[in-house]
């Protein structure tokens, strides 16, 4: 049985973000397909994983009882003081020697040594960076890069995370966009590997009609900003009285309350308590979407958005903005959805038509739910099991 090692530096535990989502879905999928899966994770925290994960998948948290003195960790702090001093500071590096350079590093290193997989999937950074200290383990590695590509690779990205990048074997994107993207920094084959969405056996009754705009994604001011959102429907609530917005995701981060509080106050000082309602997480989210008669994005920037996936995979006609170009790889415009300008106005314009119009709504969503065949879990995870299998060989040669 061939062994596979998904790795993730990042907080699991309780998330219900997409990246977990697909760590979980990735797991499951190679495990019915007869390898062995072990998730690395660097945690620490108690709870659970939000999403269904196989009995098989083991799960070795790095963070659980681990902890470098606090000498240690004075002795790193004063390293970067008198790096920054000198202006020879390299944040990343010395961001993930303060993290993970102690214990972490080493626990991650046995660990490896003791699974002994055949390939590493990164889907973070910092794994990455630490792989590329351990060249005696000779384990081919992908690395993920679930966010747009100039996020992560760009004119001001440091020395260590380029060469620890330059040494993987494989970079995967969600984009084709990504790809040129990468190649003006890297010399790694990249490939193109979209995200799964299942195909949801299910006809819509376009003819009952909810009145229900949904939305759904983490409470993000930065990245989702549902507040567009709730001002657009703002503009529309007297229009439309018999129509709800309802806003699912969950907080993660008192920056990420704040700005929940901030919406709360804008739907209270405009009377809109009845219409607009804050719905918290679901792993229900299919159920949620067939309730739902417009689904709307309003992220400004995504990796690849699988909640517009999903709605569209249920048939839900959607909407999300131009600039966020993630929407333009899935929405075309006037066909299976609309894709608006920045800002308030053509958003509220474009809910209007949707609401006026049932018949629009369900030629979207029939249009939308065929356009997203091309994502089934079969392809996604043929494609994925073909890159392990070659990667393994090339390894074993």
């Amino acid at each position: 049985m061939k062994k596979i090692a998904l790795v993730l530096f990042g907080e699991i535990i309780n998330n219900s973000g997409g990246a977990i989502k697909v760590l979980c879905e990735m797991a499951n999928a190679l495990t019915e397909r007869g390898y062995k899966c072990t998730i690395i994770c660097c945690d620490g925290r108690k709870g659970n994983l939000f999403f269904p994960l196989s009995e098989k998948v083991e799960i070795i948290d790095l963070a659980c009882g681990s902890k470098d003195s606090f000498i240690f960790r004075s002795l790193k702090k004063v390293k970067r003081e008198i790096l920054r001093f000198f202006k020879i500071l390299d944040k990343e590096k010395m961001s993930i020697e303060l993290r993970y350079g102690g214990i972490i590093k080493k626990k991650f290193y046995n660990t490896l040594l003791k699974i002994n997989p055949d390939v590493v999937i990164t889907y973070d950074t910092a794994p990455v960076v630490l792989l590329n200290e351990y060249k005696n383990l000779n384990i081919p590695v992908i690395s993920m890069v679930h966010t747009k590509a100039k996020f992560v690779f760009n004119n001001n990205t440091s020395q260590t995370l380029l060469k620890a990048y330059n040494n993987v074997d494989i970079i995967q994107v969600l984009n084709h966009d990504d790809e040129n993207e990468i190649n003006k920094y890297l010399k790694v084959p990249v490939i193109y590997i979209p995200n799964a969405v299942k195909s949801i056996d299910y006809t819509k009754d376009y003819d009952n009609c909810n009145n229900i705009i949904t939305t759904i994604g983490r409470i993000n001011e930065g990245s989702k900003q549902q507040h567009v959102l709730i001002e657009a429907f703002n503009i529309l609530k007297k229009e439309f009285p018999e129509w709800t917005l309802e806003i699912w995701g969950g907080t993660a981060s008192s920056a990420q309350e704040n700005y929940k509080k901030m919406m709360i106050e804008y739907i209270h000082k405009n009377n809109l308590e009845e219409q607009v309602k804050f719905m918290g997480e679901t792993k229900e989210v299919y159920y949620n979407l067939k309730r739902s008669d417009i689904f709307v994005l309003p992220s400004k920037k995504e990796g690849m958005p699988l909640t517009l996936m999903e709605a569209m995979s249920v048939g839900v006609p959607a909407i999300g903005y131009k600039s966020c170009l993630e929407n333009t790889n899935l929405i075309v415009n006037n066909k299976n959805g609309f894709l608006v300008e920045d800002g308030i106005e053509d958003l509220a314009n474009k809910l209007r038509v949707l609401m006026k119009n049932k018949n629009l709504r369900k030629d979207f969503g029939i249009n939308g739910k065929k356009s997203i065949e091309k994502f089934s879990p079969d392809r996604v995870w043929d494609e994925w099991e073909n890159i392990i299998i070659k990667l393994i060989s090339k390894n074993n040669k």
